[in-house]
């Protein structure tokens, strides 16, 4: 009865090492190349390589984005020094040609015709701009087609005390879109 227990036992722990050796010996010579594969397959690695792949992409995009952004900004510094320069060398060269004139010469230049103001353009608001209009007020024309492409009269807001058309203080000069000009007939 020990002899035979002794036998059994003998018996399961070859069988077991039987087979725990030929499944190692499968899986490495024997199993050939498919074995390996479904072994990847099983064990997550494609997805780890496409995720990887993809990550590595996503910083690549990242990296040149920035890049790019970059030099979109070193242009727009570039484009802004040159209109400045351009402005401020513009402005020097009215001084030294004496084109600019000054808001006494100006406002004390002869009335051509009068206009009222229909409208108001919206971001109305440069340097050389007539000021503190309103939409029904008279102004003068002093000088018509100035500006970029002759699209503005030279104009001055008077204001007029009690109505009687008697003039007291210019309050703004500066161009003003003829669009927005309806001429009043004297």
């Amino acid at each position: 009865m020990f002899a035979s227990r002794a036998r059994a036992i003998q018996q399961i722990t070859t069988t077991a090492y039987r087979r725990r050796h030929a499944g190692r010996a499968l899986s490495s010579s024997g199993g050939g190349p498919a074995t390996g594969f479904r072994k990847y397959l099983s064990n997550g690695t494609p997805e780890i390589i496409f995720g990887g792949g993809l990550l590595i992409l996503l910083a690549a995009d990242q990296l040149l984005q920035s890049k790019q952004e970059a030099q979109h900004k070193s242009d727009r510094q570039a484009v802004l020094k040159r209109l400045q320069y351009d402005v401020d060398s513009d402005t020097a060269q009215e001084r030294t040609e004496g084109k600019s004139l000054s808001i006494e010469e100006e406002s004390s230049k002869p009335c051509i015709f009068k206009c009222k103001v229909m409208t108001i353009p919206r971001f109305f608001d440069g340097t050389k701009s007539l000021m503190g209009v309103k939409v029904g007020d008279i102004v003068d024309v002093l000088e018509e087609r100035v500006g970029p492409g002759g699209t503005y009269n030279l104009c001055r807001y008077v204001d007029v005390e009690g109505g009687k058309g008697e003039s007291s203080d210019v309050i703004s000069v500066g161009w003003y879109p003829m669009s927005c000009l309806e001429k009043i007939k004297s």
